[in-house]
């Protein structure tokens, strides 16, 4: 199954209830992001896209899920043991920049 990662262009829906746990608020992920190490984002989307096939990033997530599939991609990029949609890639310039 291939995960498609929609276009940062669009406009964030609010809603709400979080669309993924349909408890909390959801927030803007632009705004989780601005705490995020380079190079999260894409994993952490094609994850949640996994587990919940019909999000799309303008849905937004609350602070909770947020914070949920960003340390579980932390985990799988850790442990080794993972599909390659899920790797944290950093661009090397990244690295050198922020050392």
């Amino acid at each position: 199954m291939t995960t498609t990662i929609a276009s940062r262009t669009n406009a964030f829906l609010t809603q709400d209830v979080c669309p993924l746990c349909h408890d909390a608020v959801a927030a803007d992920v632009s705004t989780h992001l601005a705490r995020e190490d380079e190079g999260l984002a894409e994993p952490a989307f094609a994850i949640i896209k996994e587990l919940h096939p019909g999000w799309l990033e303008e849905h937004g997530a609350c602070v909770s899920c947020w914070s949920f599939y960003s340390n579980l991609v932390r985990v799988l990029n850790t442990s080794g043991s993972f599909d390659a949609r899920f790797q944290i890639n950093v661009r090397k310039d990244y690295l050198t920049e922020n050392l």
